[in-house]
């Protein structure tokens, strides 16, 4: 495949990526390493990056965070806006490539010119690369007490290997009792249903999301056993996981060929199709 020269390059693409999209990309990708040409990647693009080793750290939208960090375990994804890592850049996607591009044409043409196109898009301002995408637990659950807030913290932070109520309770001087109090007053739940609620939540993401097996998503989300795994799950969603893994992925090995559209911004055509984009400018 013949590359535009350009000063950027952007992978846009969707949630899922065929082998034929990955080799486009992974090209697009070895031309700007080699050129030192600055790359941004978003949707799967992002994975297939990971997986191949060339970044350390990046980001993704914050549905795809929980399953890269599982894919990809040797890289630090974090939950901001966009996350730099050498000449490859990693964007959240959605609003947050227009944060990446305001900030792009702030750095390397001027802070003027970005002002302009924010007024014309009727953007007051752009958020910088390390702003979050998600609310906190603070802004989240702004009207719970503090150390309600921070119970909070530490259970979305521990999914994988719950910690017992009685230690997140300690932890903010609290009586297991009283922390029982807040959630039912605060949440209308308990500390154990809610903290299920979450693991499942993760579980589902993962199960859209990735190729992981059912075994290795049920201890991911700090289940001791598949089948009371299957049970919680099904008993949420009213349908199993397996069926979900089938619901998302009907087709996984029917992959059609010419799905990927590569595009070289005002340089030109390199290729086109349907699907995958790679923007050079």
């Amino acid at each position: 495949m013949g590359i535009v020269q350009a000063e950027l390059f952007i992978v846009c693409s969707g949630p899922e990526m065929g082998q034929s999209d990955q080799r486009v990309t992974m090209s697009v990708v070895r031309h700007c390493r080699r050129a030192s040409v600055p790359v941004c990647v978003m949707g799967s693009a992002v994975r297939a990056v990971a997986m191949s080793g060339h970044i350390s750290r990046g980001t993704d939208h914050w549905t795809r965070l929980p399953a890269n960090n599982e894919m990809a375990t040797q890289v630090e994804f974090s939950n901001a806006i966009f996350v730099e890592d050498s000449n490859i850049t990693c964007c959240s996607g959605e609003l947050g490539a227009m944060d990446f591009a305001l900030d792009w044409v702030s750095s390397r043409v001027s802070a003027n010119v970005s002002a302009r196109i924010r007024n014309f898009l009727l953007v007051s301002s752009a958020r910088s690369a390390n702003r979050a995408q998600t609310c906190t637990v603070a802004d989240t659950y702004k009207c719970a007490p503090k150390r309600l807030q921070d119970i909070i913290g530490m259970m979305l932070q521990n999914l994988e290997d719950p910690v017992p109520v009685a230690s997140l309770a300690g932890a903010v001087g609290l009586s297991t009792r009283q922390v029982e109090r807040l959630f039912a007053l605060h949440l209308s739940t308990s500390p154990l249903k809610f903290y299920r609620a979450r693991q499942l939540e993760q579980a589902k993401i993962l199960i859209e999301d990735t190729n992981m097996s059912m075994t290795e998503i049920a201890i991911a989300c700090g289940f001791s056993s598949l089948s009371r795994f299957a049970r919680a799950f099904r008993k949420r969603y009213g349908v199993s996981a397996r069926a979900l893994r089938s619901a998302s992925f009907p087709h996984a090995d029917a992959k059609q060929p010419g799905q990927a559209s590569v595009h070289g911004g005002g340089n030109g055509l390199i290729q086109s199709g349907r699907g995958h984009n790679v923007y050079g400018m």
